[in-house]
């Protein structure tokens, strides 16, 4: 009889380790899934119209269409 309740403790015990933990996780994925406005490492993305591709604001082009990812692209798109 005691077996069994040593058991049953153990068994609840690691049900409830594992319950907190995935709280846990649960909680710091959330926090994780924006950058910080206040970072400075964190750039803007953009898509680039003709090719889809995601890249930094800084490093795309202006056109009148949109942003593009080369000029090449963007000669494609505004002729």
């Amino acid at each position: 009889m005691k077996i069994v309740l040593v058991l049953l403790a153990v068994i609840v015990g690691i049900w409830l380790f594992k319950a907190s933990r995935r709280a846990s996780l649960g909680s710091e994925s959330k926090r994780a899934g924006k950058p910080k406005s206040s970072d400075p490492l964190a750039l803007e993305m953009v898509q680039c119209r003709y090719c889809d591709l995601h890249l930094p604001r800084p490093d795309a082009i202006e056109g009148k269409k949109g942003v593009y990812c080369s000029l090449n692209h963007k000669q494609q798109a505004e002729p």
